[in-house]
């Protein structure tokens, strides 16, 4: 389900493409952390809200061969899967950055509502090697419950 396009049917994709590239000074919302960027939307969710490890591979692959300096997937499983695995070191091996969310799995709560079948360890593709994992913060800046953790996050308090 690959596609080039910006619809976003659950509207994560482009919340979180908000937060990195949102152009500021503009009067409007928000500015984004990298408000000078460009965005190359690709959908790997279907109209159910889950993503197939082809779908991500595939996108990787894209992505990497299209020239981008940085690939954000806010998305995650507790799968390690080879495939997604080889399509996470292609693109690093092409130079571009790859970021990934840990995951919400965090407490025995996130746990059951987000139907993780492990507790707290950082998901895939945020667990490869070379991936920036990152995590949830609350209002006072320590770790959220609900976001997952482990030693590859990083939180500075």
């Amino acid at each position: 389900m690959l596609t080039g396009t910006s619809d976003d049917l659950v509207g994560h994709g482009t919340h979180v493409a908000g937060i990195i590239s949102a152009k500021g000074n503009n009067g409007i919302g928000l500015t984004g952390l990298a408000w000078g960027t460009k965005v190359m939307p690709l959908r790997v969710f279907g109209e159910e809200g889950g993503a197939y490890w082809w779908c991500i591979q595939q996108a990787l692959l894209y992505a990497a061969d299209s020239g981008v300096d940085v690939v954000n997937l806010s998305l995650g499983n507790d799968y390690d899967d080879p495939r997604e695995g080889n399509a996470v070191a292609y693109a690093l091996s092409k130079g571009v950055v790859v970021v990934a969310s840990a995951g919400n799995c965090g407490d025995p709560r996130s746990y059951l509502l987000n139907g993780c079948r492990t507790l707290s360890p950082p998901g895939y593709p945020a667990s490869y090697p070379g991936v920036i994992a990152v995590a949830a913060v609350g209002d006072d800046s320590k770790r959220a419950a609900y976001s997952s953790y482990g030693p590859n996050i990083v939180v500075d308090h």
